[in-house]
């Protein structure tokens, strides 16, 4: 990659911002996209001083703009102007990308109550806010209607993806997938067709005293458990959500589990054999 026409600052938020100045250092950027909703940490301030410091053009995107990319189009449908007073996450800038007949729709963090403001058809949905139970409504979802979804998410004490929007994108028939779990997905397209480089993630229904999912289907795993930790745990624990994927030891039964040195987690109440 020899330059990045369009960066795009979802809004100032530091995991949304942060990752991206090590971007605007490594690679000549074009133009940045961005909420323009002002914000005081440090991280908001050296991403700003960095896209001056390198004579970046910075453009604060509002809906109604597009911008173009041989036969890509970047169509930006929020925020309006003036953007919302709500906090950040309701600035968030919110893509429509179109190539040939493929749409993708890039949601940022926006809350579920400013969803009826950006629902457009799309093949593909990026999940708002990492699978918050306050995004990705049901309503939303018959108007989008896609047909695959992507869940950006990793280590976090907040509990996302939440069981409500896994269970509403499962209602709804939708393929998802997960980078907690999964890694990095990456979405090809000729604009006539797209393809996925990873098999859905499947979501089984909450069950147990402990409301937490039986094992996802695909490779046999029933139970999850951390290289820097002596439990084991349903993979839709809360505790085992927080594993990196870096040190996630995945088990086929519990007495594997209880082989490998570990014991059930108090908190999920995995059987210990």
């Amino acid at each position: 990659m020899k330059k990045l026409a369009y960066v795009v600052g979802t809004h100032p938020h530091e995991d949304h911002v942060g990752g991206l100045i090590q971007v605007l250092e490594t690679f000549p950027v074009g133009t940045v996209i961005d909420s323009a909703v002002p914000h005081t940490t440090r991280t908001f301030e050296t991403y700003l001083l960095t896209i001056k410091e390198k004579g970046i053009r910075y453009v604060a995107g509002r809906a109604g703009q597009v911008y173009r990319l041989g036969d890509l189009a970047l169509r930006v449908l929020w925020p309006r102007e003036p953007p919302p007073e709500e906090g950040l996450n309701a600035c968030s800038v919110v893509l429509l990308v179109t190539a040939g007949d493929v749409r993708v729709l890039f949601t940022g963090d926006l809350p579920g109550a400013y969803e009826p403001k950006i629902a457009t058809a799309a093949e593909v949905l990026k999940v708002a806010h990492h699978g918050s139970k306050s995004s990705t409504t049901s309503a939303f979802l018959r108007a989008v209607k896609p047909g695959d979804a992507v869940i950006c998410v990793g280590d976090n004490p907040y509990g996302h993806p939440s069981q409500e929007a896994l269970k509403r994108l499962a209602d709804a028939g939708v393929r998802t997938y997960r980078t907690d779990l999964q890694g990095t997905v990456v979405l090809t397209t000729d604009g006539k067709t797209y393809s996925v480089d990873k098999k859905p993630w499947e979501y089984r229904a909450p069950a147990g005293p402990g409301g937490v999912a039986p094992a996802p289907s695909g490779g046999g795993t029933k139970f999850v458990a951390s290289k820097k930790s002596d439990k084991y745990h349903y993979p839709s624990c809360n505790a085992a959500k927080k594993i990196s994927p870096a040190n996630l030891v995945e088990f086929r039964s519990a007495a594997e589990a209880r082989a490998a040195g570990y014991v059930p987690c108090k908190i999920c109440k995995p059987p210990d054999r």
